[in-house]
């Protein structure tokens, strides 16, 4: 029966099987699980602590047109409750996150990286 079942899927993806072709199982997978309670992050109060970064790079401002010294920042340094204003650059492997002059971000108590626009 398992013969059956191969011969009949490789006959629907390639039009037909090939006469004496002998079926070899390279790997197998499996997959099993089960429902599990996901429980709700609940809210944490959270204070928030200004970063004095270590380093700075020259970025041109969206603001104002200006060159502006900006934080640099890697977000694997970065901890829940952390706080940085912008201008910032948060810098990961895949990414970079621009903290506009205008925005301040903080690390949420998830690890989240929340950007806030500053009041007019």
């Amino acid at each position: 029966p398992l013969a059956e079942a191969f011969e009949s899927e490789y006959r629907t993806q390639f039009s037909r099987p090939v006469p004496g072709m002998k079926i070899e199982i390279l790997n197998w997978a499996v997959t099993v699980s089960s429902p599990q309670k996901v429980d709700r992050p609940t809210r944490m109060e959270q204070r928030f602590a200004k970063l004095a970064p270590a380093r700075t790079k020259k970025i041109f401002c969206d603001i104002n047109a200006e060159w502006k010294d900006s934080a640099l920042i890697e977000r694997a340094d970065l901890q829940p409750g952390d706080s940085i204003d912008g201008p910032a650059l948060i810098t990961e492997s895949q990414t970079t996150t621009l903290v506009s002059e205008d925005f301040a971000a903080h690390v949420d108590a998830l690890g989240n990286l929340v950007l806030i626009r500053g009041e007019d």
